[in-house]
């Protein structure tokens, strides 16, 4: 009778010991994943100042220093929403302010959208002046 029972918790030990060595498997993957994230995330945010800076410069020598400014205007306000569209991603899995657990995708995108809009209508009223 206390066989079986050793051969049980013989069992019940190597499940343990199996489910430990995958939970820090998954610890280690995710990690790994989260640091390739970040460099890549860093890396999307550099190309995007670099190419501003390069292709402002190219718009200078065009055109002029009032289209330039509006260029570098234009490549800062995209670098910011493109930080702003990292963060939401960042965010992902965790509860939003002001949003229920359950919101959806498109509940959260409305809060984000009126920012381009905003942007696109002040542009269209600085440039009637």
């Amino acid at each position: 009778a206390g066989v079986p029972n050793a051969s049980a918790a013989a069992v019940t030990s190597v499940l343990r010991s199996q489910a430990a060595e995958d939970e820090a498997a998954l610890a280690a993957s995710v990690a790994e994943e989260r640091a390739r994230y970040q460099a890549q995330k860093s890396a999307q945010q550099a190309w995007t100042l670099g190419t501003t800076a390069i292709i402002a410069a190219g718009v200078y020598s065009a055109y002029g220093r009032d289209v330039a400014a509006s260029y570098i205007v234009g490549g800062l306000g995209g670098y910011l929403y493109l930080r702003l569209l990292a963060r939401s991603v960042d965010a992902v899995g965790a509860q939003v302010r002001g949003l229920p657990r359950g919101a959806s995708w498109a509940e959260r995108g409305r809060r984000r959208l009126p920012v381009p809009a905003a942007a696109g209508q002040e542009c269209r009223r600085l440039e009637r002046r």
